[in-house]
């Protein structure tokens, strides 16, 4: 309800050539936080208004937004991987909402100098595997870790992913008011 009144208020002011570019931005910037709340009202269900991490959830969900290639892909995996927190599975090592492998993805030797924030290196490490992995089950694959992509676990988390990607597109109305088309060219 509120993103579709941002996008008629969009639609509304667009005419208005005196209107600056922050109040643009900022209309992006409310579209894409209530955007991710309506994804997270779906995923959390009845525990929606109790959660104690719900901001660094949304938080996590705009950032996906603003910087992945691929949002759908990236939201579905950040759910998958930890629930849209910034969390640290010590049995693999993993870091962030993405969990990628720091040791890997964080080497000064392979990548230069990086700064490894969990939550967007996780989205440059998605965003690395767009660019360079054109399939995307082979992709999916080569992010969990695996090269044998046509087991029976794997074959089951790869339909629990697309279930997942299915349902957020149902709730993602954020692309026809994206930020690009928020600010007047």
């Amino acid at each position: 309800m509120i993103l579709r009144l941002l996008c008629i208020l969009y639609t509304l002011t667009i005419s208005n050539v005196y209107a600056d570019d922050k109040f643009y931005t900022e209309l992006a910037r409310h579209s894409e936080r209530a955007q991710c709340i309506l994804i997270l009202q779906h995923f959390l269900g009845a525990n929606y208004s109790a959660d104690t991490k719900l901001e660094e959830r949304i938080n996590i969900c705009v950032a996906i937004i603003r910087q992945s290639l691929d949002p759908i892909d990236a939201l579905a995996t950040a759910w998958r991987e930890s629930n849209f927190t910034d969390v640290v599975d010590y049995t693999n090592s993993s870091y962030g909402p993405l969990q990628f492998i720091k040791s890997h993805w964080c080497d000064e030797k392979r990548w230069g100098a990086v700064t490894c924030d969990t939550v967007s290196r996780g989205i440059w490490v998605h965003n690395y595997h767009i660019k360079t992995i054109r399939n995307e089950r082979t992709r999916f694959c080569a992010y969990i870790g695996t090269k044998n992509c046509h087991n029976a676990k794997i074959n089951k988390m790869w339909d629990e992913h697309q279930a997942r990607k299915k349902r957020i597109k149902k709730r993602y109305y954020f692309k026809p008011c994206s930020a690009s088309l928020l600010v007047p060219q």
